[in-house]
């Protein structure tokens, strides 16, 4: 792996977070974060912002990014297959997941549905 960009890695695991993830304290299985259908996401979205991480090696970076992620104490880990999401680890994926979708409405105004206006930046 090139470098390992921390803060990007940890911001792509709350964002597939965000897909099932409803309240923290819910156990989850792992395989529903890091699965095949979620690699080929990360390694797409890797490419989009010009992340140097070999293709072959994303798995491996979500899994450093989870990893990372429990032990900042935002996500805690039940047995070898179960995780849950704590108290600060969900405010922080709602962060994170609102200041991406900021991003993405910056950097791609199309995106944003007639009629409703984007987050804006104050």
């Amino acid at each position: 792996m090139a470098s390992y960009n921390k803060e990007l890695w940890q911001t792509v695991t709350y964002l597939f977070l965000s897909k099932f993830v409803q309240q923290a304290n819910v156990s989850f299985p792992q395989d529903e974060l890091i699965n095949v259908k979620n690699v080929e996401l990360a390694k797409r979205f890797a490419q989009m912002v010009g992340d140097t991480t070999d293709e072959k090696k994303i798995k491996f970076a979500l899994l450093k990014g989870l990893r990372e992620l429990e032990k900042d104490e935002m996500v805690r880990r039940l047995d070898e297959t179960t995780l849950q999401l704590s108290e600060k680890g969900f405010a922080r994926m709602k962060i994170e997941v609102d200041t991406a979708m900021m991003k993405i409405a910056q950097s791609f105004p199309e995106s944003v549905p007639k009629g409703k206006s984007g987050p804006t930046v104050q």
